[in-house]
């Protein structure tokens, strides 16, 4: 696969993963304000895969940085980044739990 079709594919797959954990949430819209949201969700995981693509042609760091992630053994990619982003969603919440109790968490 390529590293263009991996990365985009794999925004798209995360896009679609934070929709799921949303639902519960999306449930509450109306029809056309849910699907403005999906939307907007793989509009932005596109765009994303847009700016990441477009500086690894600038970059040759970039580049070999995801050239690296993308082209790792089996699952160990997925594994990385899913570890990654499990520890920037851990921090999410705790922040979001603080801004429930009026308080700030430390970033």
């Amino acid at each position: 696969m390529s590293l263009d079709a991996a990365v985009r594919g794999h925004a798209e797959q995360l896009a679609a993963e934070r929709l799921s954990e949303a639902s519960g949430r999306l449930n509450a819209l109306d029809p056309d304000r849910r699907r403005a949201v999906e939307q907007l969700a793989y509009a932005v995981a596109a765009g994303v895969a847009d700016c990441l693509l477009a500086e690894a042609t600038r970059s040759p760091a970039v580049s070999a940085a995801l050239s690296t992630i993308y082209n790792a053994a089996p699952g160990a990619s997925q594994r990385r980044l899913a570890e990654s982003s499990s520890h920037d969603d851990a921090r999410r919440r705790g922040a979001l739990r603080g801004a429930r109790q009026g308080r700030r968490e430390p970033q």
